[in-house]
């Protein structure tokens, strides 16, 4: 009798846990339902309830990643532009104690950027220029824009407060590229030391 007292209360014990397991487990997908309309929201909200046009393109050829932040790139005259990447960033290779892998990650990840990109055509969905051939905004290739598939690998971080000006479908597509490269910890998100996200980025 007692040994069936015993079985009976690990039976409701189980019972109990799995039916919390169920529980936790139909809210996660709840959740993951309803997170592309969070997304939006969001996004919708930062952008003052409205969805931003295409920025406007500057069309060239790409010559260089110059800093993990600068890109250089030739217009139809052969005339050499610097553009400033918004929307990104990276390590710093000069804190401690992790400025020797940070230095790697860098020098790796310029180099395999210029070897993909060397003399192909691009645009900048441009978000300025000046009048000394710099300028700042967004790479596309081919309409598709570079910083998701970027973010998605980890070969940065997303600042989604650079991001406002661009049409709410790249937004969203930044965003869930950040977030999938930090949910796999892929490359950026991997390195150790790795701080959480500072004022202006991803959370």
């Amino acid at each position: 009798m007692f040994s069936l007292f015993i079985w009976l209360n690990r039976a409701v014990r189980a019972s109990i846990f799995l039916a919390g397991c169920l529980g936790i487990y139909g809210l996660w997908q709840q959740w993951e339902r309803a997170r592309p309309a969070v997304d939006y929201y969001y996004l919708l909200r930062d952008a003052g309830w409205q969805n931003p046009k295409p920025l406007p393109r500057w069309e060239g050829t790409f010559v260089r990643l110059a800093s993990p932040g600068i890109l250089e790139a030739t217009n139809e005259q052969g005339k050499k532009w610097r553009f400033t990447l918004l929307g990104l960033s990276s390590v710093n290779p000069d804190v401690p104690p992790h400025f020797a892998t940070n230095r790697w990650f860098l020098r790796h990840n310029s180099t395999n950027i210029n070897l993909e990109l060397k003399g192909t055509p691009i645009e900048i969905g441009i978000i300025s220029t000046n009048a000394d051939r710099t300028g700042s905004g967004f790479l596309y290739r081919t309409n598709q824009i570079v910083h998701a598939d970027w973010l998605k690998q980890g070969r940065y971080r997303l600042r989604q407060a650079d991001c406002r000006q661009l049409p709410l479908r790249d937004q969203y597509q930044m965003r869930l590229s950040d977030r999938f490269a930090r949910e796999k910890r892929l490359g950026i998100w991997s390195l150790p030391g790795q701080p959480p996200p500072a004022e202006g980025e991803s959370n």
